[in-house]
């Protein structure tokens, strides 16, 4: 076991005398082993830059394997790097035994001189030879090392106390404490801040003088100046500067060779401090002109400054917005560049188009503040603008509206002076269109005047008032001169081809007087191209101030025949007339008196009319006729597609005189198709029916949704019928207000005509007789497939013809042709629509889709 630990110690101290012979090196631990290649020695040359003189003439090169290795190069201190140094390979052979690619490499000053002055190897990146062999062998790549010996110190009698740092400026420099050191053959000035690039104004004087006695050296120059703009070169980052032909030359008294010291900086970056110092209330904005009066400032973010209450105005607008900045804080933490007055130009805070837009940050709409903190950097400040949708009325004129000539008045733009001048028979307001933002919103708004009367000829100062609910706009102080109505003002010559043009509601009580006084104009075409409102202010037919006169109001009764007809064609085109109001106590009352006239031969149709919110009353003292939009229709005349919306129409007081009611028409011996009736009717006499009190002639896919109560001759659609019903239907509540009613159906109160293909479903309520589901009393009637809701109209007795069924069997997705369930046989689904869950809607009638949706404003048919 002894001679085993002998041997192990024996072993272990062979390994460490071993390592202790070991050379070492940057590249490898040992020399690499000699590479096979025809390179020699004698065909690198080594030239430096410096010529025969350099520093580096010295070098020597060698061949270490795959390295070629240049060495006796003194790492010196980091002064002036000016010299390369070029390594060249040629083939001296002949013929060549190899070639070489590049046929030389620079070797960079600051490659020549790294960092420092210790001993360094360096392998030079990239920088390689690639030897190819003229005999085929594989090309074989050098590449180029670096050896440096470290510099020897310098030997000088120069010492710190020597040297002296004066700056320009003073005790108070901002240099005052920059410091000196000596590192070999520098002169080190450190303890500089690389300020920020202000006004460069200061400057460093480097004095040396020897203190010794007697002296040690000589110096030239006496002293050199670092100028303001090397103390403060650009930006603010650390930087280490050795100035260029700035030296000092020493020459020892002792013979010494003389020693040349350059001068370095060495900045230290700044440590900024960013501020930005405004705040809301420092900003003031100028609000004297109108398009800035709601301007204020929204927010201050860091440099963004965001303007609100400002709207988009029109290309071309290029009024200056000008702010004034002031610190609230004194003494002040900040001072405004070229003064505490900011304008902003007007052609860069408007961008295009009128719509909302938040700017992007603009060099246009800046301004720079400088805090007054140490150290902190000017900063500067954006205006960003958060603008609005412009507002802009069009008030329409020429051959588009009511005034001679449009105009269009802007939110925040004080409105011309001269007087607006409204055309014949216009109205004021005219019509107009909104854009909010370029976008068309009319619509959406609702546009008032005040003391203007467009009813009475003359010149007026009035505000005009522009709101959508929540925003509002004012156009005040507009002169207008109104005109008076007459038949200049009616465009167009009353042909199908070129009708007569009725778009305000002058222009509707315009056609009433001249139908009325003036023979010509009762088989004329009318077309309406507006939607009508007969209750503004001023307006003599309006309630309160008056009412309107009837279109063919029927005039004296010549042999029983009415002497005043319309005749004539009067088309819609699914505008809507609205706020009808009529109190008479004479009777054939509408917005029609009455319609054609059978015993002349002439004709008379209302078409594609919708009435809303018709208010027609008369007293029971004489016979009447009254509807909303036709007292009485003889049998040439004609309603097609019409309707009429949240009607009242009311007989006051009691009579036994026969009085005919109806939500839409009175009394009708004509033709009514495609058309229906929603709200109430009341008759304190004889005859009202939702759609139509009587009717003599054909009631053709028209339905009811009125309330309907009265006497006798009560019914949800007609109150008395003698021809024919045919695809139509009642849904409104039927009601007999006497306890001795009679005649009173959820669909006819008293029928003796032909029902086909209808239907009831209202609630009928009544003591006295003849009450029933549909039709009240029956005279000879003919019913085909025509029911009545059982449960909801609260009647289940026998009714002719007539079937009742249940809520539930009426409620089918589709006609049940037979069996106890049998309901709508042979009914035309191209007439009807069926769904489930839902009783049956016509297709074709006015407005079709609001059978189902009854609060929509569309107007649309079922496909």
């Amino acid at each position: 076991m002894k001679h085993h630990h002998l041997i192990i110690y024996i072993a272990i101290t062979s390994l460490i005398m071993l390592a202790g012979c070991t050379t070492s090196s940057s590249e490898t631990s040992t020399v690499p082993p000699p590479v096979p290649s025809p390179l020699v020695l004698t065909d690198i040359a080594l030239a430096p830059s410096g010529g025969g003189n350099s520093r580096y003439s010295a070098a020597t090169v060698t061949i270490e394997g795959s390295l070629i290795v240049i060495a006796n190069i003194t790492n010196y201190s980091d002064t002036i790097r000016t010299e390369t140094f070029r390594v060249s390979i040629a083939d001296s052979d002949s013929p060549v035994a190899y070639t070489i690619e590049p046929e030389f490499i620079d070797i960079a000053a600051n490659e020549l001189n790294p960092n420092g002055t210790a001993a360094v190897t360096n392998i030079l990146a990239n920088r390689e030879f690639t030897l190819t062999p003229a005999n085929g062998d594989a090309a074989i790549t050098y590449t180029v090392s670096l050896r440096f010996s470290e510099s020897p110190p310098i030997s000088s009698s120069l010492v710190l106390t020597d040297i002296v740092l004066t700056p320009s400026g003073g005790p108070t420099s901002r240099y005052s404490a920059a410091t000196v050191a000596i590192e070999e053959d520098l002169i080190i000035v450190s303890n500089i801040t690389n300020h920020f690039d202000t006004t460069r104004t200061e400057t460093l004087r480097v004095s040396i003088a020897d203190t010794d006695s007697p002296v040690a050296y000589t110096i030239e120059p006496e002293f050199v100046t670092i100028t303001a703009n090397e103390l403060n070169p650009d930006d603010t980052a650390a930087v280490t500067n050795i100035l260029a032909n700035r030296e000092f030359t020493l020459t020892p008294a002792n013979g010494d060779a003389a020693i040349i010291y350059a001068v370095q900086l060495r900045l230290s970056e700044l440590e900024v401090v960013m501020l930005t110092p405004l705040s809301v209330e420092d900003i003031t904005i100028d609000t004297a002109h109108p398009a800035y009066a709601n301007a204020s400032i929204f927010s201050v973010n860091d440099n963004i400054i965001s303007i609100e209450g400002i709207k988009n105005r029109v290309d071309g607008f290029n009024q200056a917005l000008t702010l004034t900045v002031t610190d609230k804080i004194s003494p002040p933490t900040y001072t405004i560049a070229g003064g505490s007055t900011v304008t902003l130009p007007g052609t860069e805070i408007n961008p295009a188009g009128t719509a909302a837009i938040t700017t992007a940050t603009n060099e246009a709409l800046t301004f720079t503040v400088t805090p007054t903190a140490d150290n902190a950097l000017p900063v500067k400040y954006y205006i960003v603008l958060v603008l609005g949708d412009l507002i802009q009325l069009e008030l329409l004129g020429g051959t588009d509206g009511d005034l001679m000539t449009a105009l269009t008045l802007t939110e925040g733009i004080t409105p011309p002076t001269a007087p607006l001048i409204v055309k014949n028979c216009g109205v004021f307001p005219p019509p107009y269109r909104v854009l909010v933002g370029g976008t068309d919103m009319t619509a959406a708004y609702t546009l008032t005047a005040t003391v203007i009367n467009p009813y009475v000829p003359n010149t007026y100062t009035g505000d005009l008032t522009l709101t959508d609910g929540t925003t509002t706009s004012m156009f005040a102080s507009l002169s207008v001169t109104t005109s008076s109505c007459d038949a200049a003002g009616l465009l167009g010559s009353g042909t199908d081809a070129n009708p007569h043009i009725v778009d305000n509601d002058r222009k509707l009580n315009l056609v009433a007087s001249l139908v009325n006084g003036n023979v010509a104009y009762r088989g004329s075409t009318y077309r309406v191209t507006r939607d009508i409102d007969l209750a503004k202010p001023f307006a003599p037919w309006s309630e309160g101030n008056g009412q309107f006169t009837p279109i063919g109001n029927g005039g004296q009764i010549v042999s029983g025949i009415p002497s005043v007809v319309f005749n004539g064609t009067f088309d819609c085109q699914g505008n809507v007339i609205s706020n009808l109001y009529i109190s008479a106590n004479s009777p054939n009352k509408g917005l029609f008196g009455v319609v054609g006239m059978t015993m002349r031969g002439t004709t008379g149709t209302i078409t594609n009319c919708g009435l809303v919110n018709a208010n027609v009353k008369v007293n029971g003292f004489t016979a009447s006729y009254v509807g909303s939009l036709v007292g009485r229709l003889n049998s040439t005349g004609t309603v097609a597609k019409s309707y009429s919306e949240q009607a009242t129409v009311t007989i006051a007081g009691t009579t036994a005189i026969a009085t005919y009611l109806g939500g839409l028409v009175g009394y009708s011996d004509g033709t009514i198709s495609d058309s229906y009736s929603t709200g109430t009717v009341s008759n304190s006499g004889a005859t009202a029916g939702g759609l139509v009190g009587a009717n003599a002639g054909a009631i053709l896919r028209s339905y009811s949704r009125a309330t309907v109560s009265g006497n006798n001759r009560i019914g949800g659609l007609v109150g008395t019928t003698s021809v024919r019903i045919e695809n139509s239907y009642a849904t409104g509540n039927v009601t007999a207000t006497s306890a001795t009613s009679s005649k009173v159906g959820g669909l006819v109160g008293d029928g003796s005509s032909h029902f086909i293909n209808s239907y009831a479903i209202g609630e009928v309520t009544g003591t006295g007789s003849g009450i029933n589901g549909l039709i009240g009393s029956i005279f000879n009637p003919m019913i085909t497939a025509s029911y009545w809701d059982t449960v909801t109209s609260g009647q289940t007795g026998g009714n002719g013809a007539a079937v009742g069924r249940t809520t539930t069997q009426m409620q089918v997705a589709a006609p049940v042709p037979d069996g106890e369930n049998a309901v709508y046989v042979n009914w035309n689904t191209g007439i009807w629509d069926f769904r489930a869950g839902a009783y049956p809607r016509l297709k074709s009638v006015a407005c079709a889709n609001r059978q189902y949706a009854t609060t929509t404003t569309t107007c649309e048919d079922i496909p």
